[in-house]
């Protein structure tokens, strides 16, 4: 006679290992909405390159994270597009993006190449 003690064990096993796995994939997910054509006026719109972990730039002038939010608290009502530079990781383009919506900023659309982006 087989015992279906051991099996009923395996089979809890499993599936307590595929409900953690599906959650910590749900957690992996960002949707980063990518930008649209809008008909924006250009000179209303702030472009913030970002040039690595510490630098940005704003009219051709380098800013650090400090000087960035002052000079964007100044009309926090104007569209901007964050346009990372090659080799930015994901991970950066995400908080930065976070940041500048804590700072009650909405109007935020990003535009940039698939390949410009890299994940870590």
């Amino acid at each position: 006679m087989v015992s279906i003690t051991p099996l009923i064990d395996v089979v809890f096993i499993l599936l307590i290992f595929f409900m953690l796995v599906s959650q910590f994939s749900q957690w992996q997910k960002q949707v980063i909405p990518l930008s649209q054509q809008r008909s924006v006026d250009a000179q209303l719109v702030i472009e913030i390159k970002l040039l690595d972990h510490q630098l940005f730039e704003i009219d051709n002038q380098l800013l650090d994270y400090s000087q960035l939010t002052s000079s964007l608290m100044i009309d926090k009502n104007r569209p901007i597009l964050l346009l990372p530079q090659s080799q930015i990781p994901l991970q950066h383009f995400i908080n930065i993006k976070d940041k500048l919506s804590l700072l009650g900023i909405t109007k935020i659309s990003s535009e940039f190449e698939t390949d410009e982006i890299t994940k870590k």
